[in-house]
């Protein structure tokens, strides 16, 4: 997504348009997610689990976990991993 900064706070350039392809994305990834659970951790699951880490970091009010709960599932386990812990986005 592109993102304009006001007032400290990132909003979508163009909108719907922009949500719309990140659920298209994310209906995607929770169809998919038995594959990627599947494999032998690497750059795949790291890259989606921390763009999921950055979605809940900048945008808590777009919630996303009941609409993809197989997503959501993969996603806290992919938190519970010490490296990932070790790694956290924290604010502040």
């Amino acid at each position: 997504m592109r993102f304009v900064y006001f007032q400290g706070r990132a909003a979508p350039r163009q909108g719907n348009a922009e949500l719309n392809r990140l659920r298209r994305r994310q209906a995607r990834f929770e169809r998919d997610i038995p594959v990627i659970a599947g494999t032998p951790f690497g750059i795949a699951q790291i890259t989606l689990g921390c763009c999921l880490s950055y979605l809940d970091f900048r945008f808590a009010d777009f919630s996303w976990r009941n609409d993809y709960p197989n997503l959501a599932a993969w996603h806290t386990g992919f938190r519970a991993r010490p490296s990932v812990q070790a790694t956290e986005i924290v604010n502040g």
